[in-house]
């Protein structure tokens, strides 16, 4: 079995393809190099949509993990509590690790990077963790802006 060709993308990621043949693992024309690459950006921008999603997604305000604790990890407690504007830059990174840490198995332990990040007033935050792609691991940052009443994300090897 070749070594890119282990997991089959997603259903969404099939069906968003606009250029399917250019990921065609089997291809001989592109390089193996080449092939890696285009492979590696397809799937990190399908982690960084996906994280957008979850991010963006309002999980149901009586789903809490005192009350409900199996419900908050089930899909009616997917994504987060309120929208960018309804968290401080101090309580946002808390609620997004744990969003993260819950429903997106492919980010393995995110950690909140340090700062402050007065130059960028838009980044809410940033998470270092890493991901394994083709047998490899991967460290990634994440930076997660507020846009408003979404939240932007990111990603950087």
């Amino acid at each position: 079995m070749d070594a890119l060709s282990f997991r089959k993308p997603s259903l969404l990621d099939r069906l968003l393809d606009d250029f399917p043949e250019e990921q065609n693992p089997r291809d001989p024309d592109i390089a193996m190099e080449e092939r890696r690459r285009k492979i590696w950006e397809s799937w990190r921008e399908s982690l960084r949509r996906d994280l957008s999603m979850l991010l963006s997604t309002r999980s149901s305000a009586w789903v809490t993990d005192a009350v409900h604790p199996y419900v908050a990890e089930s899909v009616a407690g997917y994504g987060i509590a309120s929208t960018p504007s309804g968290y401080s830059r101090a309580s946002a990174p808390a609620a997004i690790l744990k969003a993260i840490s819950t429903f997106e198995p492919r980010f393995h332990d995110p950690q909140p990077l340090p700062g402050d990040f007065k130059d960028e007033p838009s980044l809410i935050c940033a998470l270092t963790g890493w991901v394994e792609w083709g047998g490899y691991r991967r460290n990634v940052v994440a930076k997660i802006f507020s846009e408003g009443d979404s939240w932007k994300v990111e990603l950087y090897e």
